[in-house]
């Protein structure tokens, strides 16, 4: 298991168990699954049924530095959490 998956499990479980505080008001999410990224039916019906998803990227160095994300082998500094909505 790497890092990430760590951390974002600790993340979920924190906000399934004790909840988050949004607008002076406190929510607890349900529970989480995990789905196989590199199947893209999978993730699609994720989407479909649970109506959003998270997905966490490694950030490099060179994306820190720069306006333009390209490839690159500098080394990973941090990561990033994005929320799709919607796919096509």
């Amino acid at each position: 298991m790497t890092r990430w998956h760590i951390h974002t499990g600790h993340v979920l479980d924190v906000m399934r168990d004790q909840g988050f505080v949004a607008g002076g008001k406190r929510y607890k999410i349900d529970g989480y699954v995990a789905v196989d990224w590199t199947n893209k039916i999978e993730v699609q019906v994720a989407q479909y049924l649970f109506g959003a998803s998270t997905i966490g990227i490694n950030l490099p160095q060179d994306w820190t530095e720069n306006a333009v994300w390209d490839a690159t082998t500098s080394q990973i500094v941090g990561g990033h959490d994005v929320t799709p909505i919607d796919y096509d």
